[in-house]
């Protein structure tokens, strides 16, 4: 008689063998606001990405300028996008990717020197001194900026 009385007992439980509709809800909603939270922050730090790309840039492209100086004794007499390509070529330091930002759609070049200081030595400008810049503000409403000591801020 026990023997049967267990049997009931285990042929009346209930089985899980799988999750219900509600569970299966409840993980999907939980999983849906986690992407609603995470593309923001992915979309904020590739942002970030290509700001930190583009001051290293113009890091890249004061080094440039500093070395065009140092063979000349004066900065490069062009101050557009242009001019500073061939500044920079002719001392073979650069590349065309440098000097686009990674942010500039618009097929040109994206940095220019500051034209109160070409052909001048670059020790006429002081360390706070703007001595190249991006040509408009890509990251979000700002542009960096290169200053005469090296450092490169967003503006």
């Amino acid at each position: 008689m026990i023997e049967l009385k267990a049997r009931v007992m285990r042929a009346g439980a209930p089985r899980r063998g799988g999750f219900t509709l509600a569970e299966v809800l409840v993980v999907m909603g939980i999983i849906t606001v986690l992407i609603g939270i995470l593309f923001p922050v992915l979309s904020l730090v590739r942002q970030h990405a290509v700001q930190a790309k583009c001051a290293s840039n113009l890091r890249q492209i004061g080094m440039g300028l500093e070395m065009y100086n140092q063979v000349n004794r004066h900065l490069p007499l062009a101050a557009d996008g242009a001019g500073l390509a061939e500044a920079l070529a002719e001392i073979k330091s650069g590349t065309p990717k440098l000097l686009v930002c990674p942010a500039d759609d618009s097929g040109g070049y994206s940095y220019r020197m500051n034209a109160g200081f070409a052909g001048l030595p670059k020790s006429s400008g002081n360390p706070g001194d703007v001595l190249a810049s991006e040509s408009a503000a890509r990251h979000r409403g700002k542009s960096n900026v290169l200053f005469f000591d090296g450092h490169v801020s967003g503006q």
